[in-house]
């Protein structure tokens, strides 16, 4: 019964998610360089600055991404202009490093010509050395897990100008997408970058737009809120002393 139930929910509420980007890895060789590659690029276009592929660490398959060495600055270009967007990955910071790592998201992105502060929407500094990761546009920090996978989720709503970011779950800060008088409700890059001889490991990145909730799936959240409600006495064994 709650199998069929479970079906009826599902057909409702639909499996759509509206555009996604998802990147594993997994169809590159290790030690390739994604420069001019599905939509990866390094940073003004220099090879040298490009991401690599790895298969020292992977959280899925066996390939992950690397950002690491004196100077490395992946780019992911992205295309949201309108609507919710959360964009998840997967990171792997070995113990006993020190400097700082960026996971940053730019609201525009031009080649040899990101000279406004306010193109950047999301930069997240990681201080490997003091263990925390601390927005830099808001100010808020949380702890650095390392020698594990560990999520990071942003959520953005471009119409509202709003957006959360997370890290292993815990709320780092929540804000305005904009960043500046000059900045714009668009999403526009993925900016993956080290200049501090350390190593970032990158897995199962995904950008995909959050579909407004349409009749159907507001039904099945009905249809699930009252089976919730109902009470489940049935089979319950005998608990009489």
């Amino acid at each position: 019964m709650k199998f069929k139930f479970a079906c009826v929910v599902l057909m409702l509420a639909g499996v759509a998610r509206g555009d996604m980007i998802v990147n594993s890895f997994d169809q590159y060789a290790p030690g390739q360089r994604l420069d001019a590659i599905d939509s990866w690029s390094a940073w003004n276009n220099v090879l040298a600055d490009a991401a690599t592929i790895s298969n020292a660490f992977a959280y899925s398959g066996s390939n992950s991404l690397q950002i690491g060495g004196a100077y490395t600055d992946g780019v992911k270009l992205l295309s949201a202009t309108t609507g919710s967007y959360t964009l998840t990955a997967q990171m792997y910071l070995p113990s006993g490093q020190t400097g700082q790592t960026y996971f940053i998201m730019m609201n525009r992105y031009v080649v040899n010509g990101n000279n406004d502060p306010a193109m950047w929407s999301v930069q997240l500094n990681f201080n490997l050395g003091a263990g925390r990761v601390t927005d830099d546009f808001r100010g808020g920090s949380v702890p650095i897990a390392f020698d594990r996978w560990v999520p990071i989720t942003i959520s953005i709503d471009l119409d509202a100008n709003t957006l959360r970011q997370y890290y292993n779950g815990a709320l780092i800060a929540q804000g305005s997408w904009t960043t500046g008088t000059s900045s714009v409700r668009q999403a526009q890059a993925l900016d993956l970058f080290t200049h501090g001889g350390n190593t970032a490991y990158y897995d199962d990145i995904t950008f995909a737009a959050v579909p407004a909730p349409g009749p159907l799936a507001m039904a099945a959240s009905a249809m699930l809120l009252v089976w919730r409600r109902r009470p489940q006495t049935a089979n319950v064994p005998s608990r009489g002393l």
